[in-house]
């Protein structure tokens, strides 16, 4: 008698990875995306000089028989001056978590509207994907972008930029109505 059991090392090539699609609607202004997002979107009050709203995207995961009006949305707004930018993520994802980088990666908390958010310069890169014959990948830490992440309201909120200083994100951050 076979045992029809897959060993613990073995790949199983008869089963296919899930992959989930995303809804992406681009809007040309804020009140556009507070109309169809499920959460009440903050508008930046203070943007550094030189930079304009270049994207704006409402992104919800499409899910087979899950409404419309589930909480898993989320609101994208990138500002750029024309050499480098900044990206704003506001809504039901892990914006608040951030990276956590090498023993020596510069990272830290800054104060958001009352809470701690937690910041990091750089980000893990996946430089070797793994396939089905070699499941093994490798990664390294880069050292852009600086990001700042923070949890409120039950949202989370990320800021991520090549360009800007950290105080430039938190006044950012700190803008949000």
């Amino acid at each position: 008698m076979q045992n029809s059991q897959v060993p613990p090392t073995a790949i199983d090539k008869s089963v296919t990875p899930s992959i989930i699609a995303a809804k992406q609607i681009n809007y040309t202004n804020f009140e556009e995306t507070k109309k169809v997002a499920t959460f009440k979107v903050k508008v930046p009050k203070k943007i550094p000089q030189g930079y304009h709203l270049t994207q704006l995207q409402h992104m919800r995961p499409d899910l087979p028989n899950i409404p419309e009006t589930v909480h898993n949305d989320t609101v994208s707004a990138i500002y750029s001056n024309g050499q480098n930018q900044f990206t704003i993520i506001q809504g039901y994802f892990s914006g608040g978590d951030v990276p956590k980088g090498p023993q020596g990666s510069m990272e830290g908390t800054a104060d958001v509207s009352g809470v701690k958010a937690k910041w990091v310069e750089g980000s893990w890169a996946i430089v070797k994907e793994p396939t089905l014959g070699d499941p093994s990948s490798q990664k390294e830490w880069r050292t852009e972008p600086l990001r700042l992440g923070w949890y409120k309201d039950n949202l989370g909120y990320s800021i991520l930029t090549d360009g800007l200083k950290l105080r430039d994100l938190v006044d950012i951050a700190n803008s949000l109505e």
